[in-house]
């Protein structure tokens, strides 16, 4: 009866991890965190713990951020599309990672990523106008880049002047 009487306790007041996971935001760069959610007892509430990623973690996605958000630019840039909607670009990401490999975080992380530089291309492209059915916002923005500079290549070698070129003309 004892032994039943302090297990119940236990249980009206404890705390048992359910979760971990990364969570952090995009905007200029990557700020991340992990966490740890607790899930309480009869008695107890949840609770949700965070620390700042390790820089050998946070650091990857970080420059594997920049080089996205410098691929968008460039694409964008060659389109003749404003850069304010990617200096103002923002998203954010959060995933669990109990149960997982390193090798399925790692995985899931470059899922993550290409959301994030999805996201970011259809706030460049600003518009669904020139997507094909099927296609994501940064298959349209590679593809229209693409046709640009093939494009502009011909003009240069049928002697046709070159013009800035944006979507607008």
């Amino acid at each position: 009866i004892i032994a039943g009487g302090i297990a119940l306790v236990g249980k009206l007041f404890s705390r048992k991890l359910k979760d971990t996971g990364i969570t952090g935001t995009f905007g200029r760069g990557f700020s991340g965190e992990s966490y740890k959610f607790y899930k309480g007892g009869l008695l107890r509430s949840d609770k949700t713990t965070t620390e700042a990623l390790p820089g050998d973690i946070a650091r990857p996605i970080d420059q594997a951020y920049g080089e996205i958000r410098r691929s968008v630019a460039a694409m964008a840039g060659t389109l003749g599309l404003g850069s304010k909607r990617i200096k103002d670009f923002s998203a954010s990401i959060e995933f669990s990672t109990k149960g997982l490999s390193e090798e399925q975080i790692v995985e899931k992380l470059q899922e993550e990523l290409g959301r994030v530089g999805d996201k970011m291309a259809a706030a460049a492209l600003g518009t669904k106008a020139f997507t094909r059915r099927g296609e994501s916002a940064t298959q349209t923005l590679e593809r229209l880049t693409t046709s640009l500079a093939s494009v502009k290549a011909t003009w240069q070698r049928l002697g046709f002047p070159v013009y800035r070129s944006t979507r607008h003309g």
